[in-house]
């Protein structure tokens, strides 16, 4: 059978680069851009993070509390002196196939922040650096691998690999949304 990994990339390619499309042109925007930036994916990450919990995830990565990035995101805002974002509605996630396609989402966009920590702050100016926890989150740590091991050996994603890619699909949706939510509230452009 095809890698759920590869499944999850190919099923979700356009939303993700319609996420992409929406944020990444507010990073260019120097340190109002950059918080807008933050604003919006703690108007996602914050609620799915919460949802996820109650629903259970830990039960499936024991390793949760390493990966949480609301906090570090939260702190990111304050150091800014933005203000925190209104968050999306997040719906209620049950099912291993769909939790783990929802984290894959979340791990995968910590892997997005791996590079752009490199190309955003090479030029940034001291708050910019200090409100890099979220980008910075997890460095030196295998947090992608060990998901993607995770994630291959789920039975349960096996079976139903579509609860998977709904789920994945379910957070790009909350992502998007976030993205034209602090977009319009903050008066940034984006190029979608």
């Amino acid at each position: 059978m095809r890698s759920v990994r590869a499944l999850l990339h190919a099923a979700t390619a356009e939303l993700h680069a319609e996420v992409e499309a929406r944020l990444n042109p507010m990073l260019v925007q120097g340190e109002t851009g950059y918080a807008s930036f933050l604003r919006a994916n703690a108007a996602a990450i914050v609620p799915v993070e919460e949802t996820l919990e109650v629903a259970g995830i830990a039960a499936l990565l024991s390793d949760w509390d390493m990966r949480r990035r609301s906090s570090a995101l939260l702190d990111d805002i304050e150091a800014l002196g933005a203000e925190r974002p209104q968050p999306v509605s997040s719906p209620d996630m049950q099912g291993e196939a769909f939790m783990l396609g929802a984290a894959y989402v979340l791990e995968g966009s910590r892997l997005g922040a791996k590079i752009l920590t490199r190309d955003i702050l090479a030029d940034a100016g001291p708050r910019m650096r200090v409100a890099s926890r979220f980008l910075r989150h997890g460095e030196g740590q295998q947090l992608w691998p060990s998901f993607v091991v995770r994630l291959e050996g789920s039975q349960a994603v096996q079976d139903a690999p579509d609860e998977a890619v709904k789920g994945a699909e379910t957070v790009f949706a909350l992502f998007d949304a976030a993205a034209r939510s602090v977009a319009q509230a903050d008066g940034v452009l984006t190029h979608v």
